[in-house]
C-alpha cells in the first residue's frame, strides 16, 4: 500500500547504540568515577584517636608472653633436674695422686691446715709438721664454737700457690703462698719422700734470700732419664 508508514532509520540506529556493549574506556571512566565518589577516612588529629594496637592485639601479645614464660620455666626445670642416682659427684682424689710430687704435697698440706682440716693435713705431714698440726688441732678444740665458725668462713675463701725451689731424690723445698681473709701468708716447707708420696717435715717463715742447693748426681740422672714408655724394650730370644 502507498500509504504504509515507513520506519525512521535514525531511531533504529539509536537503539542499536544502546544495546551495544560498553567499551574499555567507558568501563575505566566508570571505575574512576566510583572511586572518586567514595568518602575518604578522616585524618586523626590526636594519638588517642588512633586505635592501634587494639585490645585484641594487646590481649594476644599478653597470651604469647605468658606462654613463652611458662615454656621457659618448664625447660629450665627439666634441664636442671637430675635424679639422685644420675647426679654427678666430684671424683674423690686419692692421697697418692695428691702427694705424688713435692710441690703438690706442700700446697695441699698448707691449704688443708689453713682451712682447719686437721685430719687431712696430718696425712701429708711428718715429724715437726705433724706435731704442729696436732697443736693447732688442740687449740681449735679448746674453742670449738669459734673454730667451727672460722672453718666455715675459710672453706671457700682460701687460695694457695706453690713454687718448687729445690729437689733431690728424697728431699725438697717448696715456697707456699696462701691468700686468706686475714692477709697473705708465705711459708717455706721442707718435704721428705715417704714411700711413694711426699710429706711435709717442717714449715717455717719465708726466706727471701733462700738459695737452692744444686741437685746431686742421682737427681740429675733421674731428671734426665726419659719416660718409661720411651725406653726401647730389650729384644727377646725369639727375635735374635
Amino acid at each position: 500500500m502507498a500509504s504504509e508508514t515507513q520506519r525512521d532509520p535514525s531511531i533504529d540506529d539509536d537503539d542499536d547504540d544502546d544495546d551495544a556493549p560498553d567499551s574499555e574506556d567507558e568501563r575505566r571512566r566508570r571505575r574512576e568515577r566510583a572511586k572518586k565518589k567514595k568518602a575518604k577516612a578522616p585524618v586523626p588529629t590526636d594519638e588517642r584517636e588512633i586505635d592501634a594496637p587494639d585490645k585484641l592485639t594487646l590481649s594476644m601479645l599478653g597470651v604469647m608472653a605468658i606462654v613463652t614464660l611458662v615454656l621457659w620455666a618448664f625447660a629450665r626445670g627439666a634441664c636442671n633436674y637430675h635424679p639422685p642416682r644420675e647426679t654427678r659427684r666430684p671424683r674423690v682424689v686419692k692421697l697418692e695422686e695428691l702427694a705424688r710430687e713435692p710441690k703438690d704435697a706442700a700446697l695441699e698440706m698448707q691449704q688443708r691446715l689453713v682451712q682447719l682440716d686437721f685430719e687431712g693435713a696430718v696425712q701429708l705431714a711428718t715429724g715437726a709438721a705433724a706435731a704442729e698440726v696436732a697443736k693447732a688441732k688442740a687449740d681449735c678444740e679448746a674453742q670449738h664454737a669459734e673454730c667451727a665458725m672460722k672453718r666455715k668462713q675459710l672453706g671457700k675463701s682460701v687460695d694457695s700457690t706453690a713454687q718448687l725451689l729445690e729437689r733431690s731424690a728424697s728431699n725438697a723445698t717448696v715456697r707456699v703462698i696462701t691468700v686468706k681473709p686475714g692477709g697473705k701468708e708465705t711459708t717455706l716447707a721442707k718435704l721428705e719422700r715417704v714411700g711413694p708420696i711426699w710429706k711435709v717435715a717442717s714449715r717455717g717463715p719465708d726466706d727471701p734470700n733462700f738459695k737452692p742447693v744444686p741437685p746431686d748426681a742421682p737427681t740429675m740422672q733421674l731428671l734426665a732419664a726419659p719416660p718409661a714408655s720411651s725406653i726401647p724394650a730389650k729384644p727377646h730370644d725369639d727375635d735374635e
